[in-house]
Protein backbone atom coordinates (compact mmCIF):
# COMPACT_ATOMS: atom_id res chain seq x y z
CA UNK A 1 0.00 0.00 0.00
CA UNK A 2 1.38 3.29 -0.83
CA UNK A 3 0.33 6.29 1.36
CA UNK A 4 0.40 9.81 -0.23
CA UNK A 5 0.92 12.36 2.66
CA UNK A 6 0.01 15.48 3.30
CA UNK A 7 1.16 17.62 6.21
CA UNK A 8 -0.39 20.90 6.24
CA UNK A 9 1.13 24.05 8.89
CA UNK A 10 -1.36 26.89 9.12
CA UNK A 11 -2.65 29.95 11.38
CA UNK A 12 -4.45 29.22 14.22
CA UNK A 13 -7.36 31.93 13.01
CA UNK A 14 -8.50 30.01 9.99
CA UNK A 15 -8.07 26.62 11.79
CA UNK A 16 -12.29 25.64 12.45
CA UNK A 17 -13.05 26.98 9.00
CA UNK A 18 -9.98 24.82 7.28
CA UNK A 19 -10.66 21.73 9.14
CA UNK A 20 -14.89 21.75 8.40
CA UNK A 21 -13.31 22.44 4.73
CA UNK A 22 -11.26 20.12 4.67
CA UNK A 23 -13.60 17.46 5.84
CA UNK A 24 -16.97 18.80 4.08
CA UNK A 25 -14.96 19.46 0.60
CA UNK A 26 -11.10 19.20 0.32
CA UNK A 27 -10.90 15.49 0.87
CA UNK A 28 -14.29 14.11 -0.10
CA UNK A 29 -13.11 15.88 -3.57
CA UNK A 30 -10.02 14.22 -3.35
CA UNK A 31 -11.35 10.53 -2.69
CA UNK A 32 -14.15 10.56 -5.56
CA UNK A 33 -11.18 10.69 -8.11
CA UNK A 34 -11.62 6.98 -7.00
CA UNK A 35 -7.99 6.52 -6.99
CA UNK A 36 -7.71 6.26 -3.04
CA UNK A 37 -8.94 3.42 -0.71
CA UNK A 38 -8.54 5.49 2.30
CA UNK A 39 -7.80 8.32 4.23
CA UNK A 40 -7.11 10.01 7.47
CA UNK A 41 -6.47 13.04 9.30
CA UNK A 42 -4.09 13.67 12.19
CA UNK A 43 -2.84 16.65 14.57
CA UNK A 44 0.14 17.16 15.45
CA UNK A 45 0.95 17.68 19.39
CA UNK A 46 4.30 17.74 19.98
CA UNK A 47 6.62 19.52 19.21
CA UNK A 48 5.00 22.76 18.82
CA UNK A 49 7.16 25.05 16.56
CA UNK A 50 5.06 27.98 16.53
CA UNK A 51 2.54 29.24 18.74
CA UNK A 52 0.88 30.86 16.42
CA UNK A 53 0.69 28.16 13.91
CA UNK A 54 -1.41 24.38 14.05
CA UNK A 55 -0.01 21.44 12.00
CA UNK A 56 -2.37 18.41 10.47
CA UNK A 57 -1.24 15.54 8.33
CA UNK A 58 -3.52 13.60 5.80
CA UNK A 59 -2.84 10.46 4.28
CA UNK A 60 -4.60 9.01 1.15
CA UNK A 61 -3.76 5.13 1.11
CA UNK A 62 -3.46 4.02 -3.06
CA UNK A 63 -2.61 0.58 -4.32
CA UNK A 64 0.11 1.49 -6.29
CA UNK A 65 2.95 4.30 -7.45
CA UNK A 66 1.03 4.27 -10.79
CA UNK A 67 -2.15 5.10 -9.00
CA UNK A 68 -0.74 8.09 -7.27
CA UNK A 69 1.27 8.81 -10.26
CA UNK A 70 -1.85 9.59 -12.21
CA UNK A 71 -3.30 11.69 -9.51
CA UNK A 72 -0.46 13.66 -9.46
CA UNK A 73 -0.33 13.83 -12.97
CA UNK A 74 -4.44 14.38 -13.39
CA UNK A 75 -5.39 15.90 -10.14
CA UNK A 76 -2.85 17.51 -7.17
CA UNK A 77 -2.53 20.64 -9.13
CA UNK A 78 -6.60 21.33 -9.26
CA UNK A 79 -6.42 20.59 -5.33
CA UNK A 80 -2.80 22.50 -4.72
CA UNK A 81 -4.58 25.79 -6.59
CA UNK A 82 -7.68 25.09 -4.84
CA UNK A 83 -6.05 25.40 -1.24
CA UNK A 84 -3.81 28.01 -2.42
CA UNK A 85 -6.81 30.02 -3.57
CA UNK A 86 -9.13 29.60 -0.14
CA UNK A 87 -6.13 30.09 1.76
CA UNK A 88 -3.66 32.23 0.04
CA UNK A 89 -0.09 32.63 2.28
CA UNK A 90 -1.78 31.30 5.59
CA UNK A 91 -0.43 27.80 5.24
CA UNK A 92 2.19 26.53 4.01
CA UNK A 93 2.67 22.33 2.91
CA UNK A 94 4.74 19.69 2.07
CA UNK A 95 4.21 15.85 0.95
CA UNK A 96 5.60 12.92 1.40
CA UNK A 97 5.27 9.35 -0.36
CA UNK A 98 5.41 6.28 2.28
CA UNK A 99 4.86 2.48 1.57
CA UNK A 100 2.99 0.61 4.03
CA UNK A 101 5.13 -2.41 5.14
Amino acid sequence: MIIYSETISLDRGIEQDWLQWMKKVYIPQVMETELFESNSMMKLLDPIVDDQMVTYNVQYACLSMAILRKFEREHQSNFNNAHKSRYGNRFVSFQTILEKI
